[in-house]
């Protein structure tokens, strides 16, 4: 189940005194709603197709704000990780969570 959608409005996005964007209601919302630790984290997570494993047993998490890279040569399984991540490809064994919610299941 992914988390739903909050929607803005003109007083939650006022601007303050320093010229900075005020999110106020909206922030503290979204910071209800998702729990706290790595927002998205992937605990052994592993696809196969048929006889081949295309990935293996891949565990990892990613902060909040940290800049992430998938690296690796052709078939190496960087697309079917995300696919998985994004609910467009059911995982063979393992689990993806986002902010805490498990979507494998």
């Amino acid at each position: 189940m992914l988390p739903k959608i909050i929607e803005e409005s003109d007083e939650d996005n006022s601007m303050r005194e320093d010229g900075e964007r005020n999110f106020g209601m909206r922030e503290s919302m979204i910071n209800k709603q998702f729990s706290t630790g790595d927002p998205i984290m992937l605990k052994s997570l592993t696809k196969e197709f048929g006889g081949h494993v295309a990935v293996d047993k891949v565990s990892l998490s990613i902060r909040e704000h940290e800049v992430f890279a998938f690296l690796g040569h052709n078939g190496a399984g960087k697309t079917t990780c995300i696919n998985m991540m994004t609910g467009m490809l059911r995982a063979s064994k393992g689990d993806v969570e986002l902010y805490g919610k498990s979507i494998t299941s």
